[in-house]
Order: structure tokens, then C-alpha cells, then sequence
């Protein structure tokens, strides 16, 4: 492509720099898709299986590409819509493996697809959907054992009691044998432990 000034009267300048490119619309013929999703975080670790529940909010994700990617070529990933960010391949461009953002509370339906270099994405794999389910613990009760006055101390409330008795709620039940633990100002106080019977 070459530019010229031209004056009032038509008169044109001589013909500037050549800038060349070229128009690529065409999408890559390779296609990437999303093949495991492991938690390394919480009481239960390992792989997710589509249309499980996670309580780890930065997923790994690893997958494949139908063929080695071309030069200029990477994998993309999303959330539904959303798009999370690009894969690192391996060195022979067919494995590839990704962590997610910090995701939000809910179903998440990730899916991965070539980009060439001038941008066109290829199809999507089939989605790869999961439930981010956070586990919390919430204290509801405080309870006062001792003393003349006894019984449930009001948020904000005094006691005399140096061992008083704690319940509470989980969002989610917890594995056998497994712990929740207590606070007080950042400091670990106690863990309550859980058997199934």
C-alpha cells in the first residue's frame, strides 16, 4: 500500500514508504480442548471430574491440542463467555497446561481454543464444567458456663468464663476425621474435630 499528498489543483507528491500486510480471516484448522481439572487446595485434593464440586478457587486446568500448534499459534482459555487468559505449551505444542484467576462462587464451564498470530480462533472443545463451592464456618452461639450469669453471651457481650462453649454452622459437611479451626483475632485457639458415625 503506498500514500500521496496532493495539492488543491491535483498535483501529487511521489509515493511514500511501502507499508505491506496482508488479511488473514481464516480460522486455525487446529483445535484445543480442556481434558482435567485438579484442586490443590482444601481437605480434598486431586483430580475434578466434569460436573464435580471444588472448594479451590485457582484451578489448574490441562489439556491437549488436536495437532501440534504452528508458529504464531497459542491456546486460549475461557469461562463461558469470559475470556481467562493463554496456556503454556510444552515444548512439542500439543500439551498445555493453565491456572485460573480466582474464580467466583458457582458453575464455571471452561473451554479452550487455537489463536493464530493475526488473532482467529478456532472452535471451542467441549466444556469442562465444575461448581466452585467454597467451604466457611460461621460461630453462632457463645456460651457462658460459670458464675452467677450463665448462658448465652450477646455479640459484644462481657463473661467471666475463660472456657466458654462454641457451636456453630459449615456450609458443607466435612470428610470424616476432619477439623475445622477456631480464631480469636487471627490466633488458632482450637480445632473441633468431626467423626462420622
Amino acid at each position: 500500500m503506498l500514500f500521496r499528498s496532493a495539492d488543491l489543483a491535483g498535483n501529487q507528491s511521489a509515493a511514500g514508504s511501502a507499508y505491506g500486510f496482508s488479511v488473514d480471516t481464516s480460522a486455525p484448522s487446529t483445535t484445543a480442548a480442556v481434558t482435567a481439572v485438579s484442586d490443590n487446595w482444601g481437605e480434598i485434593q486431586g483430580s475434578v471430574a466434569p460436573g464435580d464440586v471444588t472448594d479451590d478457587p485457582t484451578l489448574d486446568l490441562r489439556g491437549t491440542s488436536s495437532t501440534a500448534l504452528a508458529p504464531g499459534e497459542t491456546v486460549q482459555l475461557f469461562d463461558g463467555t469470559t475470556w481467562l487468559g493463554t496456556a503454556s505449551v510444552d515444548a512439542i505444542g500439543s500439551a498445555w497446561s493453565f491456572t485460573t484467576p480466582a474464580l467466583l462462587t458457582g458453575s464455571h464451564s471452561f473451554t479452550a481454543c487455537v489463536a493464530d498470530a493475526a488473532g482467529n480462533l478456532s472452535s471451542t472443545g467441549n466444556p469442562y464444567t465444575v461448581t466452585f463451592a467454597p467451604k466457611t464456618a460461621a460461630v453462632t452461639e457463645v456460651r457462658d458456663n460459670v458464675g452467677i450469669v450463665q448462658g448465652v453471651v450477646p455479640k459484644g457481650g462481657l463473661t467471666d468464663d475463660t472456657q466458654l462453649s462454641l457451636s456453630g454452622t459449615l456450609s458443607a459437611a466435612l470428610a470424616d476425621r476432619k477439623s475445622t479451626r477456631l480464631n480469636s483475632s487471627h490466633t488458632v485457639i482450637s480445632y473441633a474435630v468431626f467423626c462420622l458415625k
